[in-house]
């Protein structure tokens, strides 16, 4: 099912052309984020010759098995694998000098819920305004939590 936000042109679709392989990868994380699942690069093909990109595939971070060595409360990041199948594959056409989406899967194996992509490692950036906060409040001794709590009022966050 696709979300009700997404329009028909943000939807990843074979034969999509992009200019640049970064191009097609901003398309999908930005579908993705949409969605609320966190893509990642399964793999890269590159040419022999001139050692550049020649294809990509991208797919939901739930793909694969995961086995057990340490119990899960050992573990920290820990994720899910459920073998979600939801990928794209995206290749330079060389005629074109563009890069094509050949192969897209949209379903999941897994419910995917766009309110959890702030949580998503990608989202987690802190600009130079916060770092520069937190380090002059660490460096007078504040302590974090009331750190976090007045960048949560100077934001607004109903979170906080």
């Amino acid at each position: 099912m696709i979300h009700p936000t997404i329009s028909d042109e943000e939807i990843p679709k074979v034969g999509m052309l992009f200019g640049t392989l970064e191009e097609a990868r901003q398309f999908y994380y930005n579908y993705a984020n949409k969605m609320g699942f966190e893509p990642h690069i399964r793999n890269n093909n590159f040419d022999k010759n001139e050692r550049t990109p020649i294809n990509q595939s991208i797919q939901c971070n739930r793909d694969g098995y995961q086995t057990k060595k340490n119990p899960a409360t050992q573990r920290s990041n820990t994720v899910s694998y459920v073998h979600c199948k939801a990928r794209i594959y995206v290749k330079l056409d060389t005629e074109l000098e563009k890069w094509r989406l050949l192969k897209v899967e949209l379903a999941h194996t897994h419910r995917c819920d766009p309110s959890l992509s702030w949580m998503f490692k990608k989202n987690r950036e802190l600009s130079m305004h916060v770092k520069d906060v937190i380090e002059r409040n660490d460096q007078a001794g504040i302590r974090s939590s009331k750190t976090f709590q007045a960048l949560a009022d100077e934001d607004g966050s109903p979170n906080a």
